[in-house]
């Protein structure tokens, strides 16, 4: 389990360090079967903020007008968002399930969220113009407020800063830190509702040390990436995400 947990951690890392997405959702649903609900999001959430600190530490090229645009907002609706995961974890409404494609119950989050990644990943993002028009707080509102509430918080960021930003070192380190302050958020939420007093010690140690590593190996590879190339994996990621919610396989 901890090899499997360490490979997992590592992996799901070192992809999110281009498309700003991947780890909270893969290490959720990978831990639930293992760990009862409560363990596996504090387990989860602990080593999502873990990360996003380790980048930001070896990523320092943050946008600080980014960040009190887009972050400030983003940091209080994450706050909103994790009220309401708290309102709808005893009274979410189950629409339907795909038994035949192994799929869990799909809520009605799931497919509002779904619905929102894939009208997002349809859109070509590289006409500014249609996205100038979005004031920066509003995108950190939206996403800020799903991170708080499903956990998905990078895919909506990275949709919103890779028209902000165009350097690959300064979108990872912007992206970082606005995580900091939003996992900070909902944690504080989440420790309310569930107890972090009974984290398996093992196993938090090891998925944040699988994570340092992949963010120190991820530093170096990012310099070989494209930018063009990291949109076109952002964008197809969203769009995977957004059917797989649909389907029921995250």
């Amino acid at each position: 389990m901890l090899w499997g947990l360490f490979l997992l951690v590592f992996l799901s890392t070192w992809l999110t360090f281009f498309c700003g997405f991947g780890l909270g959702t893969l290490l959720f649903a990978v831990l639930l079967p293992f760990y009862p609900a409560e363990i596996a999001i504090s387990l989860t959430a602990l080593i999502h903020l873990s990360q996003s600190v380790f980048k930001v530490i070896l990523n320092r090229q943050i946008s600080w007008s980014i960040f009190l645009r887009f972050g400030l907002a983003s940091m209080f609706f994450a706050f909103l968002g994790a009220v309401a995961l708290k309102g709808l974890i005893s009274h979410a409404l189950i629409l339907y399930q795909l038994e035949f494609l192994n799929g869990k119950p799909v809520s009605l989050v799931a497919v509002m969220m779904a619905l929102l990644l894939i009208f997002f990943a349809m859109l070509d993002l590289r006409k500014a113009a249609k996205w100038r028009a979005i004031p920066l707080w509003a995108g950190g509102a939206l996403s800020g407020f799903f991170g708080g509430l499903s956990g998905h918080q990078g895919t909506l960021r990275s949709v919103f800063l890779l028209e902000q930003i165009k350097d690959k070192s300064v979108f990872i380190a912007t992206g970082a830190m606005i995580s900091v302050a939003n996992d900070a958020m909902r944690l504080t939420v989440y420790s309310q509702s569930f107890s972090f007093s009974r984290l398996p010690a093992s196993e938090a140690l090891v998925g944040i040390l699988s994570a340092l590593l992949a963010v120190i190996i991820g530093t170096f590879t990012l310099k070989k990436v494209s930018f063009e190339f990291l949109q076109r994996f952002v964008f197809a990621g969203i769009l995977f995400l957004g059917i797989a919610m649909l389907i029921g396989w995250v």
